[in-house]
């Protein structure tokens, strides 16, 4: 059409006729329409880039839901760390026979197959095995405050048949992390199974925070009658995970592990510290110190700092009259005594290396 017009044009001006006024309109409106149509693709495709998702991630994701994590995650199946030697710390220091090359702790976790793991190759039916607790129901919650859904669930070792201090139960908490479910290194609670005595460890839901609430009951220092049961369990502990760790508050923040005991060496002024040394949340040099923060639970798993500080009075150390200092790589579990009325007890780890040659006391 173009050509068309440019001829026409050249053929008046030889002719010296004037150019047909509608001829010289027509570029413009051509010119109109191409602009409309260059108008509406701007704003179509404006609209479609505004609406396509971000590929950069900068929108932020969706929480992981109960329902969602209750979907996805099969306990069955599921990975976890069992603890050195098929069961959880010693608290009587060099009472019990062992290689320490067994107490090395586990560096990657194992599996459960259908709900079931032998840590001996080969073994099967009766054989001393992790599995799920009879009864257990896992509890989906957040249980370290960042909204999303995480898992809860008590796990026992069978143990070995009229051998003691070797069965046990254990609760055990998964996280979900940048998209997968990461299973936390230690146990959130623990207590031996084949005392003397009856002894029961449970978990449920904290009705306000739905943290997972802890309690031990019966013979928790597997020893039967003996003590007339003093100072044998906790009261009932409410569970966060800290940096990956997890820690009893409520009252002053501290470690989860079995401390809470008759105090069987007390007599012994040897096994009590009361100058200062780091005490922490694990046994691990890199886990945090117990420095008597005051956490307590909120809603939604979430918890609050009271601004209150607690302080040790002394610190009493759960070794054996001749304590191997080699024992957990030096690490000691204690009672942590705080001071006040009522002298409220918690647990933490010390190190040997942090006392020193000799205990250090006032």
């Amino acid at each position: 059409m173009a050509c068309m017009t440019e001829g026409s044009q050249e053929q008046a001006e030889t002719d010296d006729a004037p150019i047909p006024a509608p001829k010289r309109r027509w570029p413009v409106v051509a010119g109109v329409v191409v602009m409309l149509l260059v108008l509406c693709l701007v704003a179509y495709l404006g609209g479609w880039f505004a609406s396509k998702p971000d590929p950069g991630g900068s929108q932020p994701s969706a929480e992981v839901s109960a329902e969602d994590m209750e979907i996805d995650f099969d306990l069955k199946s599921a990975a976890f760390y069992l603890p050195p030697d098929n069961r959880p710390y010693y608290l009587y220091g060099d009472k019990y026979r062992f290689d320490l090359d067994d107490r090395e702790p586990a560096v990657e976790p194992v599996r459960f197959t259908d709900g079931l793991y032998y840590p001996t190759e080969g073994d099967s039916g009766d054989e001393p095995h992790m599995r799920l607790a009879e009864g257990t129901k896992p509890i989906f919650t957040d249980v370290n405050g960042d909204s999303n859904t995480d898992v809860v669930a008590t796990l026992e070792f069978t143990g070995t048949p009229e051998k003691r201090y070797t069965a046990w139960k254990g609760v055990f908490i998964w996280l979900w992390n940048d998209g997968k479910v990461v299973p936390v290194k230690h146990p959130a609670a623990w207590q031996w199974m084949d005392c003397p005595g009856e002894s029961d460890l449970t978990v449920k839901r904290d009705g306000l925070s739905g943290l997972p609430l802890v309690t031990r009951s019966g013979d928790g220092n597997c020893d039967g009658e003996k003590n007339d049961s003093q100072g044998e369990n906790p009261p009932p502990q409410t569970v966060f995970v800290q940096d990956g760790v997890p820690v009893s508050i409520g009252h002053a923040t501290s470690a989860v592990d079995r401390c809470y005991f008759f105090d069987m060496y007390k007599k012994d002024a040897n096994y009590v510290v009361t100058k200062e040394v780091p005490v922490r949340l694990a046994p691990d040099p890199d886990a945090a110190e117990i420095d008597g923060t005051v956490l307590v639970p909120g809603e939604g798993g979430k918890v609050t700092d009271t601004g209150e500080k607690q302080t040790i009075d002394r610190i009493e150390l759960r070794i054996g009259k001749k304590p191997d200092k080699k024992l957990y790589d030096g690490w000691i579990p204690a009672n942590l005594v705080w001071s006040g009325a009522n002298e409220p007890i918690s647990c933490g780890w010390v190190n040997w290396d942090d006392i020193g040659k000799k205990l250090k006391k006032e």
